[in-house]
């Protein structure tokens, strides 16, 4: 038994440090994402931390390569981070304890007709630039923002970026960079009665007192229709008939925290026009910025300005006025 102790100890000594043979790849990636460390043991845990994940995505993607999966990995800025620490810092869905679904507030699909196969809302113009919710729980305020923002287009022909911050700040049924809910920030938009814009009350990323202004109003909400949990069909005759749709999904693996495309044998690599894999298309992401794509596999690194994701926050709106919302897991 003391044999296999003695063998061990090697592999479990050389886990504790890095690998030298990545010292250029990793100070590539710290300067592409201006990354900073408060000592030198800290900067160690956090290398460790990106080594295994550039491993994971170096076997991953040789694995896509030979057909084992259908899409592709990438390192990016959430390199340093375990998959345990992006939900706890980036994920706030709070699904309340005591939820009721009403009538007033199904969505009733109109299944006459054929929907079509595809549709994509950014060649319609519903979609604002990606944005960064930073380290801050608000994926709830930015999924609400985003389904106005579309309904917003939609009705007027005006694309603005609407305040994720004034949610954060001013509904109190959800607990700001804590976590929250969609229909608490949609219903807190109507009897509100507006949010505002970006531009009036701008993104900080973390729990500030409300400080909304009229002056500053850019939309209303006149109410909202939730789409029977589980049901595919109604999703898809919702957004082909309607419009964009807000949806919360399980980002915890590690496939969404390093995602980059998807095969062309699947359908995916369409991300919100397609309808194959519907769970993985017409989805809410953690907020991912657009920022350069590095290769950190090759010996001399090299980057490319692209955005890091096609998808936004969320997408929403409905021909009456009134953003959806549905979970999927």
């Amino acid at each position: 038994m003391w044999g296999l102790t003695v063998l061990l100890l090697p592999v479990v000594s050389f886990a504790l440090y890095p690998e030298e043979i990545l010292d250029t790849q990793w100070e590539l990636w710290k300067k592409t994402y201006r990354k900073q460390y408060n000592s030198k043991g800290d900067e160690i845990s956090r290398r460790l931390i990106w080594e295994k994940n550039l491993k994971h995505i170096s076997i991953h993607n040789l694995e896509a390569s030979l057909g084992v999966h259908t899409y592709e990995l990438a390192m990016n800025h959430l390199g340093d981070m375990t998959s345990e620490e992006v939900v706890q810092k980036m994920t706030g869905l709070k699904v309340p304890a005591s939820r009721s679904r009403s009538n007033d507030t199904l969505y009733i699909p109109d299944w006459e007709g054929r929907a079509p196969d595809s549709v994509d809302y950014r060649k319609k113009g519903y979609v604002t630039p990606v944005k960064n919710q930073g380290q801050c729980g608000s994926c709830w305020a930015f999924s609400s923002v985003g389904a106005l923002e579309g309904q917003l287009k939609k009705k007027t022909g005006k694309l603005l970026n609407l305040s994720p911050q004034n949610l954060v700040d001013c509904v109190s049924e959800n607990d700001g960079c804590g976590g929250g809910y969609m229909t608490n920030a949609f219903q807190y938009v109507q009897k509100n009665r507006g949010i505002d814009s970006e531009d009036a009350y701008p993104y900080v990323g973390q729990d500030e007192n409300c400080m909304y202004n009229p002056t500053g109003k850019a939309a209303k909400c006149r109410g909202y229709r939730e789409i029977p949990e589980g049901n595919e069909k109604a999703l898809k005759r919702a957004v082909a008939r309607v419009g964009p749709i807000s949806v919360a999904i399980d980002a915890s693996l590690t496939s969404f925290q390093f995602y980059r495309k998807a095969g062309e044998k699947t359908g995916e690599t369409k991300a919100i026009s397609s309808w194959p894999g519907i769970r993985t298309t017409l989805v809410a992401l953690p907020t991912w910025p657009a920022s350069p794509r590095c290769d950190f596999h090759q010996p001399t690194p090299s980057c490319s300005s692209i955005p890091s994701t096609m998808v936004q926050h969320a997408y929403v709106p409905k021909e009456t006025g009134v953003p959806f919302l549905t979970q999927m897991w």
